[in-house]
């Protein structure tokens, strides 16, 4: 609890809620959704997942460059391409699932939402992928 309250407190040492709340009700709501400490365990679930699904991915590839010196044979090539499929479906649907989160705080905390340095470092990385 005590980490979560210290990372509610943005970087310009503005916490969430002190931010002026929007007149708007459907901002409103989704202010309260995205300052919620469910939206930010849920958030840290699929960054995990992400990051396992990603590693998995590496573990695979190196496989691949492992077995190259052997013969491929057809079964494999259509293994790898079944794999390497899912892998780029995952990770779409994780950048999409990552953009939606980016939206939905940038709507229920408008301007607010640049002032912590870990909105940024996410933008930034979503703005990469």
């Amino acid at each position: 609890k005590q980490w979560y309250q210290r990372r509610v407190r943005g970087q310009k040492g503005v916490k969430k809620e002190d931010y002026p709340m929007p007149n708007n009700v459907k901002q409103y709501n989704i202010y309260r959704l995205v300052s919620s400490m469910a939206f930010d365990l849920i958030i840290m679930v699929l960054i995990f997942i992400n990051v396992v699904i990603v590693i998995v991915e590496l573990c695979v590839s190196r496989e691949k460059c492992e077995t190259v010196i052997d013969p491929i044979t057809e079964v494999s090539k259509r293994q790898e391409t079944t794999m390497n499929f899912a892998f780029a479906c995952t990770n779409y649907c994780f950048l999409v699932l990552f953009i939606l989160e980016m939206v939905l705080k940038l709507i229920g905390q408008r301007k607010y939402y640049f002032y912590n340095k870990w909105n940024l470092l996410d933008l930034a990385i979503i703005i990469i992928s």
